[in-house]
């Protein structure tokens, strides 16, 4: 998973957090390297973090709202209004849709271009 912060900003950031301590960080970080994983994936595959947890501490970090898809039935027209080719290329989905706002999940918030096209298209701002 390609994260929106340096690796020295997602170290600096889980080390701050207290979710594990140095030492803690340093055996992941080895594990990572010898694994073949980034340092994300080793906190989850270590069961040091969950998911969510890293999501929630990446989403304040970065000042936006953290988004739960999994229980949320999204309109096909609201879906369909991000090209499947773009949606796969970024990472993103529509997922929400009133007169002014088309509401956005990603994994990647920073990537405002795409966003500002998806303004464009659809003449309304993203959330």
């Amino acid at each position: 998973m390609a994260l929106p912060l340096t690796p020295d900003q997602f170290k600096t950031l889980v080390l701050k957090s207290g979710l594990i301590n140095a030492k803690q960080l340093a055996e992941t970080e080895q594990f990572a390297l010898t694994s073949g994983l980034s340092l994300y994936e080793a906190l989850l595959e270590k069961g040091l973090v969950t998911d969510e947890k890293l999501g929630e501490l990446i989403s304040a970090a970065l000042k936006v709202p953290l988004v739960d898809l999994t229980n949320l039935a999204i309109p096909e027209a609201v879906a369909s209004l991000i090209p499947e080719r773009v949606a796969r290329k970024h990472k993103i989905v529509a997922f929400s849709r009133d007169k002014a706002t088309l509401k956005i999940a990603t994994n990647d918030p920073t990537q405002t271009d795409v966003f500002d096209i998806l303004a464009k298209k659809t003449g309304q701002n993203y959330a």
